[in-house]
């Protein structure tokens, strides 16, 4: 007969053993772990990659690609129990990753392909003949939004081709050089003359689409270069006070800067904010654009607006002051006297111009500003311009 003490030790030792045991059971039931396997496998030698079906198929050919490796060649290997026809899948595996794929589509002129037999499984040596890119001149972006940054930046440094791999986008190649265009258009003297951009499109099944964009900007790298430094010297404001301005006077101090320093051209080549700032002689094209320059300088919205004068092609600008839109045309206040030219409405406009009223702000104001607005920027012009100036009636 057990005593109670002995009973007792008993009935512990069954208490700790049943504990242990639930221990146990837990842990195998909530905490399991195993070994990752890929979906691909590589043999220790490394020179094979084992494929048991069509989709790690197409994975291997991939990462054969990823590889770029030009004209090597590389080993599948089909496992023994291959779900699929070797023949067949390979076949379509090859012509799916270059159709597929935007980056792969850039890259890849042909893949090649010999399938044999090897006792029991089949192997297939791969060889990829790629086209003439730099894979790491390749930028890959999410989402297309930062298209126009990227862009933008590849024109600031002057860079003559730019290489994005967008994995959703929408855009078409007219919609990439319009981005281009934009860019110079509100950057004017990012560079000496407007870059023509080609732009080729790589797309696959899906939204992944590879842009190739070259820029030409009309002139050799010596002239570039040489051009660039010359607008980078280039200074303004150059005016004390220029901070406590009005955007009314700072307007007007724009306007009177490029009467005072620019002569009007009638030539074609005179198309550049770099030849109104510059060289000093410009075009209705190249004043308007350099009239943006200074605008954004001075912190005042700007835009190119293109129609007709007179029946004749002709550009101008749009600005806004003090949340209203007034026409500006610096050609006409060189011309024809500021009043011609400045803070117009569209009514006093269409007198003489056409332009797509649907595509740029409408402007209805008519502002009031000082009739000595211009007299202070005018020193350095003839004297009939101050005489203009102070005589000057509200347009």
């Amino acid at each position: 007969m057990f005593h109670k003490k002995e009973f007792s030790i008993l009935i512990l030792l069954v208490l700790v053993l049943l504990f242990l045991s639930a221990c146990a059971v837990y842990n195998k039931e909530y905490i399991s772990e195993t070994d990752y396997v890929s979906p691909i496998q590589i043999r220790s030698d490394e020179n094979r990659i084992i494929v048991r079906n069509l989709n790690e198929l197409k994975i291997a050919v991939r990462s054969v690609i990823d590889q770029y490796k030009e004209s090597e060649e590389s080993i599948i290997a089909f496992d023994p129990a291959y779900d699929g026809d070797p023949n067949s899948d390979i076949s379509a595996a090859c012509k799916q990753a270059i159709t597929d794929n935007a980056f792969c589509a850039y890259c890849v002129e042909d893949i090649s392909y010999n399938l044999y037999k090897v006792v029991t499984y089949y192997e297939a040596t791969i060889t990829v003949h790629f086209a003439e890119t730099v894979k790491n001149d390749i930028t890959r972006l999410a989402y297309s939004g930062e298209l126009k940054q990227y862009i933008g930046d590849a024109i600031e440094n002057r860079s003559r081709q730019l290489v994005l791999l967008v994995d959703y986008s929408n855009y078409n190649e007219d919609d990439i050089m319009g981005m281009v265009s934009d860019y110079y258009i509100n950057n004017p003297l990012s560079v000496p003359k407007s870059p023509n951009a080609s732009v080729n499109v790589y797309s696959g099944s899906g939204k992944q689409k590879l842009y190739e964009i070259n820029i030409d900007y009309g002139l050799s790298e010596e002239e570039l270069a040489e051009k660039t430094v010359r607008a980078a010297e280039f200074v303004f404001p150059d005016l004390e006070g220029i901070e406590e301005m009005d955007e009314l006077e700072k307007a007007a101090y724009a306007c009177s800067f490029l009467i005072r320093n620019t002569e009007y051209s009638s030539s074609r080549n005179d198309n550049t904010a770099y030849s109104s700032l510059i060289e000093r002689k410009a075009n209705s094209q190249g004043l308007s654009l350099a009239f943006i320059e200074l605008c954004n300088r001075l912190g005042i919205d700007c835009r190119l607006v293109y129609g007709q004068k007179n029946w004749q092609n002709h550009y101008w600008n749009i600005i806004r002051i003090d949340g209203n839109y007034y026409h500006v045309d610096i050609e006409s206040c060189i011309n024809d006297g500021i009043k011609a030219g400045f803070l117009l409405n569209d009514e006093r406009m269409w007198i003489t111009y056409r332009w797509n009223m649907s595509g740029y702000p409408q402007c209805s104001d008519v502002i009031n500003y000082s009739e000595r607005l211009f007299a202070p920027y005018l020193h350095e012009k003839e004297p009939e311009l101050q005489e203009e100036a102070s005589g000057m009636d509200n347009p």
